[in-house]
């Protein structure tokens, strides 16, 4: 180490950060016009979170609750004080940056700390384990952890608080000390309470997946030494840690435990790994793409949460350091704990679940799944960023024994270098970063000054990309959002929003202060509903103000105030059913002579287009005089439909009618029945009258 640490920490730290410019593959000019991020990311979402900050706090408004999403009553936004880096320092920089450019410093800077904190741990075990220089190999680590495919595929989907990564190595370092020490020292003790809880800061659910397997591997690595002192005080600090983590999470425990939105927790087999990700490439990477076939097949439908390539070149450092190098042999446990974990609660090869006579094979993360915490976690793919602190540090292992068996000063340098130009362009997960724009039409910007406009209800409501399109044009044109969301999903009445959308009738939009219509045409033709909502918009509104490929701009015309107010409360009384599918939500809604039928369904387990789910409407005698049976095509687990149903009852004759619904299989025509044995659930009656 140099006499002048101070100036040899800014090169490396500047080493690390030109590294990161290498990673997003574009020229630095781009950045200053784009978004590091896909279009199917959450950049926009996390800009505009961003921008609320500094607009809150520059215009008086409130900080953390959402006045101008979910309009007119606002949303709790009280989660993002338990994500303070999260968003921090992007707003900071964003009082004097572009938007664009405070997320795009931002994650810079954390991939540059990425590097930095997995160098210092491994200096520190490597110097401990008497490896000669463990210099280079430290930085050699550092740069495997910077570049780990895992956090690129975040970085490409917009996942900004993901790219949090370096506090979890620092914890690491601090446990280590802590349970090396002699004597028990306070200062070892309040370090790992301090990494514990900012490594849950960027997403609380980190606390789940680096915190638990890591801990977890220190205690059975304890355990099996008969380290009796050392377990001790792990057993303190994690009771210690935890309390402050609750403490510091509990207004957002509080804000899940009273919110009346529902949200999914299921498709864990879904965003769980494969069993050939270690070993599976991107298939964006230009040279495996063409070589490899497998890998598509592997992460085809799931390369962000699926990805966990250990690199060729990684892979076979980490076995030269595991047969070696004996005190590596430690991170090969959180290897196979962050590995089996991630694996989610069944076994799949080439992304399909692996059958034994017709029955999947279950994975310890299933015994795990539904535990309070864990049911939060449906993505246990991300176990995978544990996965990267084990491997870039058998990694680090793995250059030092090189170096100790290369003699030769100069070949020692040139091998190195060489080994590293490799790993880079092998863990290249995309061939340059996919970026956003960061311009908005100008037609929404022009929308800033009209103090006319109450609120803005934007189109396709159910696109959950559409719905991320929104949030940052708000950013432009200024003007509160009828949904919008903190995280996932909007917590406003689903139901509402699907009135609206279904009749598009200025009466409605008025009541709920929306005077302006955002048509997402891009994201609407991908879901087959361009061609309709442009047909009830020119219908309803008008010629749109403003049209282009992306979007098209509507105003609700002026209606009488008069009119009766609906009311879209929602029966919440869930009812399961025994093929592990629920009816969350349910009411029957009366507007313009049509019925219209609200279901919510949860499905916690994959269904085939055979099943079909019904609705009838029955007279007083019984008889079904209006129905809907039909097939939602195949459904992934852990999926939330919405349906809104429209009947024409203009022409029933008077009397009282009953709605009920089930699902029922096409190749048997049999019922599925509820857990209390029913094989349909009445959802309601009405009336007409003459």
């Amino acid at each position: 180490m140099s006499k002048r640490p101070y100036l040899t920490y800014a090169l490396i730290l500047l080493c690390y950060f030109a590294l990161a410019v290498l990673v997003v593959g574009h020229p630095p000019q781009t950045l200053l016009t784009h978004f590091i991020g896909s279009d199917t990311g959450d950049t926009y979402e996390m800009a505009r979170n961003v921008w609320w900050f500094t607009y809150a706090l520059q215009n008086g408004e409130p900080v953390f609750y959402q006045t101008w999403l979910g309009y007119p009553d606002g949303i709790n936004g009280i989660v993002l004080l338990s994500l303070p880096l999260q968003y921090f320092p992007m707003w900071g920089f964003a009082f004097f940056m572009p938007l664009h450019l405070a997320y795009n410093v931002t994650v810079l800077l954390w991939m540059m700390l990425n590097g930095f904190a997995m160098f210092w741990l491994a200096r520190d075990r490597l110097s401990r384990a008497e490896m000669t220089q463990p210099f280079v190999p430290a930085l050699f680590a550092g740069m495997v952890y910077l570049l780990f495919p895992v956090l690129q595929a975040h970085l490409a989907e917009g996942h900004g608080g993901l790219m949090v990564a370096w506090t979890a190595p620092l914890y690491v370092y601090a446990l280590f000390r802590y349970t090396e020490t002699d004597t028990f020292s306070r200062q070892w003790l309040v370090l790992c309470v301090l990494y514990f809880y900012l490594t849950t800061t960027g997403h609380i659910l980190q606390s789940v997946y680096v915190l638990v397997p890591v801990t977890l591997a220190f205690g059975l690595g304890k355990l099996w030494q008969r380290d009796w002192r050392s377990i001790q005080r792990i057993v303190i600090m994690g009771a210690l840690a935890s309390i402050v983590v609750l403490v510091a999470l509990f207004p957002a425990i509080q804000d899940a435990l009273t919110a009346t939105n529902i949200t999914s927790t299921g498709g864990y087999t879904r965003f769980s790994t494969d069993l050939l990700a270690v070993v599976s490439p991107s298939f964006f990477h230009p040279l495996w793409d063409s070589v490899l076939t497998y890998p598509r097949a592997v992460l085809g439908t799931n390369l962000v949460e699926g990805i966990a390539y250990i690199g060729l070149i990684g892979g076979i450092l980490a076995l030269v350091a595991l047969v070696k190098i004996r005190p590596s042999r430690w991170w090969l446990l959180l290897v196979f704990i962050a590995w089996l974990l991630s694996l989610g609660p069944i076994l799949k090869i080439f992304d399909q679940p692996v059958l034994i006579a017709g029955n999947t094979i279950p994975l310890p993360f299933a015994l795990l799944q539904d535990l309070p915490g864990f049911n939060l976690a449906r993505t246990p793919g991300r176990f995978s960023f544990t996965l990267a602190i084990a491997v870039a540090m058998l990694v680090g292992y793995g250059v030092s024994y090189l170096w100790q068996k290369i003699a030769d000063a100069r070949l020692r340098y040139i091998v190195v270098i060489v080994i590293a130009c490799l790993t880079v362009f092998d863990y290249q997960s995309f061939w340059s970063q996919p970026l956003r724009p960061a311009t908005v039409p100008q037609a929404i910007a022009d929308l800033r000054d009209d103090d006319s406009i109450q609120a803005v209800f934007n189109i396709p409501y159910q696109h959950a990309l559409a719905a991320k399109d929104a949030l940052y044009y708000q950013t432009a044109h200024q003007h509160p959002l009828i949904a919008g969301q903190i995280t996932r999903t909007t917590p406003v009445n689903p139901a509402k929003l699907a009135l609206l959308q279904v009749t598009l009738d200025p009466a409605l939009l008025t009541q709920a202060g929306a005077d302006i219509v955002i048509l997402h045409r891009r994201r609407a033709a991908s879901i087959g509903e361009l061609d309709s909502l442009t047909a009830r918009a020119n219908a309803q509104f008008g010629a749109p103000v403003y049209s282009d490929d992306e979007i098209a701009i509507y105003r609700v015309p002026e209606t009488p105030s008069d009119v009766l107010t609906l009311d879209y409360t929602l029966d919440r009384s869930a009812i399961s059913f025994v093929d592990d599918f629920t009816l969350l939500t349910n009411e029957i809604f009366y507007w313009e002579d049509t019925h219209y039928i609200w279901l919510q369904w949860q499905f916690n387990r994959a269904r085939p287009d055979s099943d079909v789910r019904f609705v009838h409407i029955l007279n007083a005698e019984g008889e079904i005089v209006l129905q809907s049976d039909m097939s939602l095509g195949t459904i992934p687990d852990g999926e939330i439909r919405n349906e809104l149903l429209p009947f024409d009852t203009s022409t029933l004759p008077s009397g009282t009618y009953t709605v009920r619904t089930g699902w029922y299989d096409f190749n048997t025509l049999t019922n599925y029945l509820t857990t209390d044995n029913q094989a349909t659930v009445i959802i309601g009656t009405f009336t007409i009258s003459d």
